[in-house]
């Protein structure tokens, strides 16, 4: 984390982007991509226990996160796409439906 941190310091005019898994809450002056699991508050009762967490409810997640950091927020949905969470506003980009094999590594 705190290597994470002194790149940032050392360059704020570059845009990062950091997969945050558990640490979003941590880590400052970055963009965040995160999935929608991840950027929820856990404890929160509009949280359905192994259930699929509520558009409306992700969305705010990535708003107090854009409100606390002032960074881009990109929220990983599965299926249905894609928030993004910044200073234009939140979007929520469709997933799309990709036939055939593919190689989502690169």
């Amino acid at each position: 984390m705190k290597g994470l941190q002194s790149v940032v310091a050392r360059f704020p005019r570059n845009p990062i982007l950091v997969d945050t898994r558990h640490y979003g809450n941590r880590i400052h002056g970055v963009h965040i991509k995160a999935n929608q699991h991840e950027i929820s508050n856990p404890r929160s009762r509009d949280v359905p226990k192994g259930g699929r967490l509520s558009l409306a409810h992700t969305e705010k997640c990535a708003q107090r996160q854009f409100k606390k950091h002032g960074k881009a927020v990109f929220v990983t949905l599965g299926t249905r796409g894609m928030l993004v969470c910044d200073a234009q506003g939140t979007n929520h980009i469709p997933g799309i439906k990709v036939k055939g094999k593919t190689d989502i590594v690169g």
